[in-house]
């Protein structure tokens, strides 16, 4: 995979070609930036023609063959979905989303990128960083920054952080804790992966063609804009609202791309969840991205600690109700299906007599159009 375009020096002598090309055949895409130790993995979001359809796939490029960018693998990390993608050096417009995990190298490179090319930035993911948006120049970069509440000082510098740079130059800007958890990717891609999903949708033209020329991302649109509260996110419903129809103080919200991106926020920072979904499982700690195909039936499995008597369990996928389900000894089943392909992610509500509910955390699933003329390999 041949150099492309110009450079542009960041750090500790890296520099981040900004026309690294890779696609599959003549569709649309995006390419996920992953800046980690020694490597830009880089996880790319495939569009299929202009049917919406987004697969993930990873490609790793080893830090000091930058300047060549050599693959040096295409496999299953991160988004654990991957098929062999064709290489088109010429595209030095495509838009990219950024996603920077905890193993950064050096924090002045987490957010250049983004500084550097905000007209090619859909949007960046920032993981168990202390950081979000510098300056004005991406104040139309959607960012989501995912943080363990335990690993260091991140809650309360992020918590400080936010209004002050939502209150400067109205960041599109989001943060969202883990609580219990340290330095970690955790459960981030629950979160995550909704969240790159709704934003390529709004900002990526369908008729996009960056081997033709630049690309005009969209701006958001502010009617699809939600809020959320972090200083609600201990409670046991945190808060949500559309921005619109917003009273409270919109520069100590956090910024998210829509209802369905807040509906899984709100479910991601619950604190000791009662209710959890344990099949499909949701992705991380160590365990794999759960892929489906279209048709197929998802059977969903859902458990509630018996401090609640919960008596059905409410299931969505983000903000779209898919069915419910009685609850015995604290257990419940639901089959769902078939889903139309794409991301899904998984919310259940555990509901009581009184109609009082209790929300488990997300599980994201993909649901993937059969991979053809492709092979898959294994990313070290």
């Amino acid at each position: 995979m041949p150099q492309t375009g110009s450079t542009k020096q960041i750090r500790q002598k890296i520099s981040i070609p900004t026309g690294i090309g890779v696609g599959c055949g003549d569709v649309g895409y995006s390419i996920v930036v992953s800046i980690g130790c020694g490597y830009i993995k880089t996880a790319i979001v495939v569009r299929v023609g202009g049917d919406q359809i987004h697969r993930p796939i990873v490609v790793a490029v080893r830090c000091d063959q930058i300047n060549r960018a050599v693959p040096v693998g295409i496999g299953t990390d991160h988004v654990n979905a991957a098929v062999v993608v064709g290489v088109h050096p010429h595209h030095i417009h495509l838009p990219v989303v950024i996603n920077i995990p905890a193993d950064d190298i050096n924090p002045p490179m987490r957010l250049a990128l983004a500084e550097h090319l905000p007209e090619r930035s859909l949007a960046c993911g920032l993981i168990a960083l202390e950081v979000g948006p510098e300056t004005a120049a991406v104040r139309d970069v959607p960012m989501l920054t995912l943080f363990g509440s335990k690993d260091g000082k991140q809650l309360p510098q992020l918590e400080a952080l936010l209004p002050k740079r939502r209150a400067e130059f109205e960041a599109s800007w989001a943060i969202a804790v883990q609580w219990g958890r340290g330095h970690e990717w955790g459960q981030a891609n629950n979160l995550l992966g909704p969240f790159f999903d709704e934003v390529i949708r709004q900002r990526l033209p369908a008729a996009a063609a960056p081997a033709s020329g630049p690309v005009q991302l969209r701006r958001y649109d502010p009617a699809h804009v939600w809020l959320a509260g972090p200083a609600s996110w201990k409670s046991r419903t945190p808060t949500i609202a559309a921005a619109a129809s917003c009273t409270a103080d919109k520069a100590a919200a956090c910024w998210l791309p829509g209802e369905e991106v807040a509906r899984v926020w709100q479910s991601f920072v619950v604190d000791k969840p009662i209710v959890q979904i344990t099949e499909p499982a949701s992705q991380g700690d160590k365990k794999p991205l759960a892929i489906f195909t279209p048709g197929q039936t998802v059977a969903v499995q859902v458990q509630v600690h018996p401090a609640f008597a919960a008596q059905k369990i409410l299931l969505f996928d983000r903000a779209t109700r898919l069915g419910e389900a009685p609850v015995t000894t604290g257990k419940a089943e639901l089959r769902i299906g078939p889903l139309p392909a794409g991301f899904h992610t998984l919310i259940a509500h555990a509901v009581n007599a009184e109609g009082a509910f209790e929300l488990s955390r997300p599980a994201t699933i993909l649901v993937q159009l059969p991979v053809t003329n492709a092979s898959s390999t294994s990313s070290k």
